[in-house]
């Protein structure tokens, strides 16, 4: 994992904020998919204004405005680019259709629920979780006044169990927050814990749903209830976890889903289907989705020719 540049001290200088729009600037025309947590973190080393301990609002890409923090990984990222990862928005908002429920899990920001809401319009509905309370204050921030409709935070985790359990985060990178059911930490919190299988009940209620599934070490324990709920269509997750790869191999014999990593490519994206132990080993996301019948079994995928392959 990419670790935080140290924090500045101080306010943001005239000349430090006409360096930071230039560089946002050339980063937006940027074409690229993949390496931009490297580049903004390249950069922040090089422009002290970009590890700033200041607030600072962003434009996404859809241009809903949120205020981030640039000396935060992940705030940093949406101030440079406008996305948190172009080729997971990429697929989510790809194989997403109108009346679908997308589930934001570990939302962080809320940028990619607010970047791809638009695919489930005007029936479908998104849910974000995120338990952190600073988020969660932006996230609510966005909904209000950008007036997105559709679209409910949840602040709380989820877990395979109901309760309260501990969240343990840091302030230069709030993508890092895990939940555990024990405190790790004097900064470890108190934060409500929902039952996953209770949780898709009540939001898919029958529909359809995507899930980004983004929870720092809790994957294999929601992705066996994410993946066998009825109204499953397809979950996108990080899978450096060993645990996560060997829940993935256990299930590769499944004929009625498919499992793709995420090809790291700079200006396109590309899927590549998981057969085998080491195609598990090698990819970084990976993407479960339910095939229709008679789909065929092409190494390397689209999103386009994806989606059309979806049940």
């Amino acid at each position: 994992m990419i670790q935080s540049t140290q924090t500045e001290r101080g306010p943001v200088s005239t000349y430090e904020k006409i360096s930071m729009r230039l560089v946002a600037a050339f980063c937006r025309l940027i074409p690229i998919r993949s390496g931009i947590g490297t580049m903004s973190q390249s950069l922040s080393s090089r422009f002290p204004g970009l590890r700033k301990s200041v607030e600072i609002p962003c434009k996404l890409r859809n241009r809903v405005r949120i205020t981030a923090r640039l000396d935060d990984y992940n705030g940093r990222m949406l101030y440079l680019f406008g996305t948190p990862d172009p080729k997971i928005v990429s697929i989510c908002k790809g194989l997403l259709r109108p009346g679908d429920v997308f589930l934001d899990i570990g939302a962080n920001y809320g940028s990619v629920a607010f970047l791809v809401h638009d695919a489930v319009r005007p029936d479908g509905w998104v849910h974000l979780v995120e338990p952190q309370p600073e988020l969660g204050d932006r996230i609510e921030e966005v909904i209000s006044q950008n007036r997105i409709e559709h679209m409910t935070l949840h602040r709380c985790g989820l877990w395979d169990e109901e309760g309260e359990f501990y969240i343990t985060g840091s302030q230069t990178h709030t993508g890092t927050a895990s939940i555990s059911e024990t405190p790790v930490s004097e900064d470890s919190h108190r934060v409500e814990v929902r039952n996953a299988k209770d949780f898709l009940r009540e939001t898919t209620n029958g529909n359809a749903y995507g899930a980004k599934l983004d929870v720092e070490g809790a994957e294999a324990r929601l992705l066996p209830e994410l993946l066998s709920h009825p109204g499953f269509r397809f979950v996108l997750f990080e899978s450096h976890d060993q645990e996560v790869k060997a829940f993935v191999q256990s299930k590769m014999s499944d004929q009625s889903r498919a499992y793709y990593g995420v090809c790291r490519s700079l200006f396109r994206t590309r899927l590549f289907r998981i057969a085998n132990k080491e195609d598990v080993q090698n990819a970084h996301d990976i993407l479960a989705v339910q095939l229709a019948k008679d789909t065929n079994h092409a190494r390397i995928w689209s999103v386009r020719d994806l989606r059309n392959s979806m049940a």
